[in-house]
């Protein structure tokens, strides 16, 4: 009789110590029975498969695994499988809900991971297990129906399915089309994500500029609410995403007129409504932080005129250009 198979886990520095991966070693050895031995070691930082590689073990079939987080809730797992003798490597990335408990999300590892090694080389070192009790035998097929399968389901749908919300704050800037208005201020968002991809978007925000010709300055207060696309989000293998975002958006716009003193000598208000629409770019800079970049334009429903003594002397236009800048927090 061999020597038995070999599967080394290899976690990031003080991994070894936690709960989850005692948790996932004894899954992993409950899928592969008696014909396998489950290892744990520990990186220096973070796994790099010059370290796995270092970590296999020298002699006798074997198989080294590199378990890695994709964020600091344990929400997106990432495997990264390579059998002895192999040049190929195996990848999976698996979301978890916020409600699922962390015993599950390190049986589901330890199953998954026994999934994508091959029954031939487990085999092949010893004799086959003896049958695992009813439920485990349940969850084992659950996992060897996914062997054929390298990757469960793509990067953003995983990345969408384990955030369910997200909290956006940026700055934004306006500039009137055909027309010198400019202004600029900050704002705030919550995104729920009902029916991924697609987001509820529920926002506000504050511009101010100057109005020159008009001897004043406008500020716009702003309440929207729309729908945010976004179907490549930023994930542990790709850090990057891209997304379209559509708001109804009510405005109350209110211009300060000063006198020759510089004082205030009127203020007058009106409320619009109308619509934008946002192209986004985002950069995952940090775990559960993504920058956001966007660029669109805001249409009113009216053109808002600006008079003095009778003499019309501005307009503050229904198009405007749109560019944001801002933080994205995932939750």
């Amino acid at each position: 009789m061999g020597d038995p198979f070999t599967v080394v886990i290899l976690v990031a520095a003080g991994g070894a110590a936690d709960p989850t991966t005692y948790a996932i070693e004894r899954a992993a050895s409950e899928a592969l029975g008696r014909s396998a031995r489950v290892l744990v070691h520990e990186s220096m930082g973070a796994p790099t498969d010059g370290e796995a590689l270092a970590a296999s073990p020298a002699t006798g079939q074997s198989a080294i695994v590199e378990v890695t987080w994709g964020d600091g809730g344990h929400r997106v797992a990432v495997l990264r499988v390579h059998l002895a003798g192999s040049e190929r490597w195996l990848d999976r990335t698996i979301g978890f809900g916020a409600s699922d408990a962390d015993s599950e999300r390190a049986r589901t590892i330890g199953f998954a991971l026994a999934s994508m090694i091959p029954e031939s080389e487990t085999n092949a070192a010893a004799p086959p297990p003896s049958a695992p009790p009813p439920e485990t035998a349940s969850v084992a097929a659950v996992a060897t129906s996914a062997r054929d399968e390298e990757v469960d389901r793509g990067p953003s749908d995983l990345a969408t399915s384990a955030r369910r919300f997200a909290l956006d704050l940026f700055a934004v800037g306006a500039a009137g089309v055909n027309a010198s208005v400019e202004a600029a201020g900050a704002g705030g968002a919550v995104e729920a994500f009902m029916f991924p991809p697609f987001a509820l978007r529920f926002g506000g925000a504050v511009r101010a500029g100057p109005m020159t010709s008009a001897r004043g300055s406008v500020i716009t207060l702003l309440g929207t609410v729309g729908l945010s696309l976004q179907p490549w989000r930023p994930a542990p293998t790709r850090p990057f995403g891209a997304g379209l975002r559509f708001d109804y958006v009510l405005m109350s716009q209110s211009l300060s007129h000063e006198s020759l003193t510089g004082s205030t000598a009127s203020t007058r208000s009106r409320a619009l409504s109308g619509g934008d629409v946002l192209a986004e770019f985002e950069w995952e800079c940090a775990p559960g932080v993504e920058l956001v970049l966007g660029a669109g334009v805001e249409e009113m429903f009216a053109t808002t005129y600006i008079d003095l003594n009778g003499t019309r002397v501005a307009a503050l236009p229904p198009l405007s250009a749109l560019a944001e800048a801002g933080l994205r927090l995932p939750f």
